[in-house]
């Protein structure tokens, strides 16, 4: 391993990194899945999200939330009930979670962000369970890819593919997550009233600000 990767970069900022991917897998986990019982017990314990709730005030906001399924029996249900309104329908979604409905021309899904979505995917290797059934640029999607970068980032050894990394987050959070999630947070603050929603409307717009801070602020420390 690289002494300098080892020592600069990869053991001083493990916390951080861990931070981040917890944040990542419950915003990833919220926007993609209905609330359930089991996963907020594990991410209520998590010392990552513990740290996080901790630092800042949105991140406290939806631990508030997250514990309220253990003082009220209808929050759960009341939760999920509001997921579907939200991102499955079968009315019209008040915030649709893929990019091209923001950016596209036609504002339909499947336009030019979801190819250029996926050629970030493929240029690791990557490809989306769906594809072709279901477009690329999904929020959960776009944050699972994210995640991998942040996560080889990490566990990597060698200073040139840490730059390599570094700079695609910074390109793929300036080309695509940065372009349209404020976009969809404001709808996603404007279409519920739920508490556990607008929190993470709120939460999803300090992390991604979190990481482009720490993508530029990573460069410059390998520089």
């Amino acid at each position: 391993m690289n002494a300098l990767a080892e020592d600069r970069f990869t053991a001083p900022f493990e916390e951080l990194f861990y931070t981040r991917l917890v944040l990542n897998d419950a915003i990833r986990f919220l926007f993609n899945h209905p609330p359930e019982k089991n996963y907020f017990l594990v991410l209520l314990n998590d010392p990552g999200f513990q740290s996080m709730a901790e630092m800042n005030k949105n991140a406290k906001k939806m631990e508030q939330e997250i514990k309220k399924f253990r003082e009220d029996d209808n929050f759960l249900q009341m939760a999920v009930s509001a997921y579907h309104d939200l991102f499955t329908g079968p009315n019209p979604l008040p915030a649709p979670l893929w990019e091209s409905v923001y950016l596209g021309r036609e504002h339909i899904l499947f336009d030019d962000q979801t190819l250029q979505a996926r050629a970030f995917y493929r240029k690791y290797g990557l490809r989306f369970t769906h594809e072709n059934n279901q477009p690329d640029d999904h929020i959960a999607v776009e944050l699972e890819f994210l995640s991998y970068l942040v996560r080889s980032s990490l566990e990597s050894g060698d200073v040139a593919a840490i730059r390599e990394l570094l700079k695609d987050q910074h390109s793929f959070i300036t080309g695509h997550l940065a372009r349209w999630v404020h976009l969809l947070c404001d709808r996603l603050l404007k279409g519920t009233s739920h508490p556990l929603y607008q929190a993470l409307a709120l939460l999803l717009r300090d992390y991604l600000d979190l990481e482009l801070e720490t993508a530029e602020f990573l460069e410059e420390c390998l520089r």
